[in-house]
């Protein structure tokens, strides 16, 4: 059998080890001068996306006031042919800001839409005499009262928040984003 000779180094020597171990290591974690630095940058940055974040949220307001105005005439469309009836849709008591709302022919409201944000107007032009959309039971616009309809949607805080919904004399809606609305 090989003798081998264990060294058991003492405990004194040991501890001058770890502790020379621990010092050489380098210090993990940010200096306040970096942190600083991170935070001015981060601003900075933040700063210059604030202006275009601000006209994407425009914009989408815009779009969605659009998409829930072509859902609202698609649906009044689909009342007046499936109860055979007229059906409309007109705008809430102080304009189409305040919302709309869908009625029978016996004024009993189908479906009522609360007021869009306080960022977005809405205007409305009729080729008819009245001023509100009025759905046939072919599912076509009544030609006198309505004739064609374009809604003019506008962000009062972006130029690029701006939608326009029209409709055909056949009834049916759709968005596009021109101006000024044909």
């Amino acid at each position: 059998m090989n003798n081998i000779l264990h060294h058991q180094p003492d405990s004194a020597h040991c501890m001058r080890n770890r502790s020379a171990v621990k010092i050489s290591q380098p210090m993990a974690g940010f200096t306040m001068i970096e942190l600083i630095i991170t935070v001015v940058i981060a601003g900075i940055l933040a700063s210059l996306a604030i202006p275009a974040f601000s006209g994407l949220m425009a914009e989408q307001r815009a779009k969605a006031v659009a998409t829930d105005l072509v859902i609202a005439l698609t649906k009044a469309r689909s009342e007046a042919v499936k109860r055979n009836a007229n059906v409309t849709l007109a705008a809430n008591a102080g304009g189409w800001q305040n919302g709309w709302q869908i009625t029978d022919t016996s004024s009993n409201i189908l479906e009522n839409h609360g007021a869009v944000p306080t960022a977005i107007a809405i205007s409305a032009a009729f080729t008819g005499t009245g001023p509100s959309v009025i759905y046939q039971s072919s599912g076509r616009l009544h030609p006198t009262s309505t004739g064609a309809v374009s809604f003019t949607i506008t962000s009062t805080q972006s130029a690029s928040g701006y939608r326009c919904v029209t409709t055909d004399l056949g009834g049916r809606p759709n968005t596009k984003k021109t101006s000024p609305c044909p």
